[in-house]
Parts: structure tokens; sequence; C-alpha cells
């Protein structure tokens, strides 16, 4: 098992993890960096409260047993940083592109993290868990501060998508979307109108969405042989997993049984391709 965190060829921002000096509680170092997790369960040391979107815990810095944990300084730096982002995100100049939402939150990270939860309907990417953001440090360059902002990713966690589980709100289906234009049925989600809902009532961020799907569709169209090659590779390893695990057990009532090896790797590989010509039918 692996897990998200902070480190090289990971998530490689600056960490606060020695405040002895009492650097990491003043600007420029308290800006960042900072590990986030959109999470209803509040697992997390510290918690925040982000306006009436839902709760986003601190995976990083955590409290730590010798005192070099995350401090009250940071904690009310990033709680106030994130809510100033939310609060922004519903006012009424959202879209300004200087002042509105993107003075807070990388757009270019944001489409990307949207495009491949969508692609994959991942039940857990409205804003409800295993969602990760990043707060990066300001820096000053020729004596003029570039703020950090909060970048989503990387994503994390797929259990539950690409069709092999059926939802309510069609979230297991091949069409529609998910992650906009959400309807009341879908229960994976911590509040009625999420930042996704919203941000794509800015027509430029819309626009900006379809423009990135069309640089990457010529390469989701080749992802099949992909997924057969790798299907090829991971053969014996699978046909070891069933004979400890029944291909047939149901973990929940709304998992799609396949009853085979090759009928699941049919199964992704039908699903995906669904999904990809829906989404091309609705931004190429």
């Amino acid at each position: 098992m692996e897990r998200v965190n902070i480190g090289t060829n990971r998530v490689e921002i600056d960490e606060l993890k020695d405040n002895q000096t009492g650097l990491n509680n003043t600007a420029p170092n308290v800006t960042g960096g900072y590990l986030l997790e959109w999470d209803f369960r509040q697992g997390a040391d510290h918690n925040i409260q982000v306006g009436g979107s839902g709760w986003v815990g601190i995976s990083e810095p955590e409290n730590e047993v010798d005192g070099s944990g995350i401090t009250t300084a940071q904690i009310n730096y990033i709680s106030n940083y994130v809510n100033q982002a939310d609060t922004t995100l519903f006012s009424s100049n959202f879209a300004d592109p200087t002042n509105g939402w993107r003075k807070y939150i990388d757009e270019k990270s944001l489409i990307d993290f949207y495009l491949v939860q969508e692609l994959t309907k991942n039940l857990d990417a409205n804003l409800y868990t295993s969602v990760y953001m990043y707060k990066t440090r300001d820096k000053v360059v020729n004596g003029v501060t570039v703020p950090g902002k909060l970048f989503f990713g990387p994503v994390w966690d797929f259990d539950t998508s690409m069709g092999d589980a059926l939802y309510p709100a069609n979230q297991g289906v091949s069409t529609g979307w998910y992650l906009r234009n959400q309807n009341s049925n879908i229960e994976a989600k911590q509040t009625s109108e999420t930042w996704f809902n919203r941000l794509f009532a800015d027509p430029a961020f819309a626009a900006a969405v379809s423009a990135r799907w069309k640089v990457m569709y010529p390469k989701l169209v080749t992802s099949d042989a992909f997924i057969g090659s790798q299907a090829t590779v991971i053969t014996q390893s699978a046909a070891a997993n069933f004979q400890l695990w029944n291909i047939n057990e149901r973990l929940e009532d709304v998992q799609v049984i396949k009853g085979s090896w090759s009928a699941e790797v049919t199964s992704l590989r039908t699903w995906l391709k669904q999904r990809i010509a829906y989404m091309q039918g609705q931004l190429g």
C-alpha cells in the first residue's frame, strides 16, 4: 500500500518541518507547502471547514510527537487561504481573470484533474474524498512576490470508477456528466453545488476544458491498445489473484460482476471506448 505524500519524485513542494526558528510561521515560508485532501470523513489531524463546500483535511504538515509538526500559524494561514478561494469562487466577479478564482487556483492542473476524473467517472471525485490539492510557497523574484497557488492532484484512488459499480445518478454508465451539471441524486459529494459546478459557469474555463480535451483526445484513442498490452503482462498475476479471491464475490450490491478475468478486461476496454466517444461528442 502507498500513500500520497510530500517528497522527491512525489509531491515536490517546500516542506514545513523545522519550526524551531519560527521562520515557517511567517511569510513567505508559512505560505507553503501544504498537502490537502477533500474528505467528508474529516480524518486528518486538522480539518478545515471550507465555507459551505465541505471539509478539507491537512494531510501535511501533520502533528509530530517531537513538536516539529504543524503550527497554529500554519493552520490559520492555509485555512484562511482555502476559504478565501471558496469565497471568491462563489462571488459575483468569480470569473475575473486577475482577481477571480484564478488568483488562488492553478487552472492548468485543475483542468487536467477534471478531465481525468470526468473521463473515469471516479465516484469520489466530487470533492468527496481522495481529492488532493497542494499549496505551493510564495516566491520572491527580483523583489516581487510571485504567489503560490492551489494545484489539483495528484489523482488518487480509482477503486470505484470506469463502470465497475453502478451508484445512483448514473455514476457507472459511460454516458452523461458526473462532475459538471450534477443532479441531486449523486450521493458522493459534500454539498449540492461543488467547485466543479461553479467553475463551469465561467465560459473561459469551459472553453479551456474543451481545448485541452482536443489536445488529449488523439492520445486517449490509443489507450485501448495499451490496456490490451498490460492485460497480457499481468495475466499470470490475475490468475494468482483469483485463486485467492472469488471473482464472483460482491462486496456491495452496486458492484458489476463480470465472472471471469477476460470478461473484466473486455468490460474495461468497452466502457472506456464508449466514454471517450461520449466526451468527444460533447467536447470535440
